[in-house]
């Protein structure tokens, strides 16, 4: 229900901050980590692994937040100095 407007999420924010920065390229790999995890969660629904697998639903909840870390540590890191604060920002906003 909310992959369309996960698809879209990266490509407006971007299209909107382009224009105060110029020289930004289009960020690929935060629009694969935002969108990574609406496609597992889809292929896991069409393979009725939620249903079949006991186990795949706390398994989806721990991957699901790695590329969504992921994208949070790459966003950050173009806008905090320091490779540790990066790290210690990227590690908080983990649950």
């Amino acid at each position: 229900m909310l992959y369309p407007v996960a698809a879209v999420l990266v490509p407006v924010v971007w299209s909107l901050l382009r224009r105060r920065v110029r020289a930004r390229r289009y960020p690929h790999l935060v629009d694969l980590c935002v969108v990574a995890p609406f496609l597992f969660d889809m292929a896991g629904n069409t393979a009725s692994l939620y249903d079949n697998v006991w186990w795949w639903d706390d398994f989806m909840h721990v991957l699901n937040w790695i590329p969504w870390v992921m994208a949070f540590g790459l966003i950050v890191r173009t806008r905090v100095a320091g490779r540790g604060t990066v790290a210690a920002l990227t590690v908080g906003f983990s649950p």
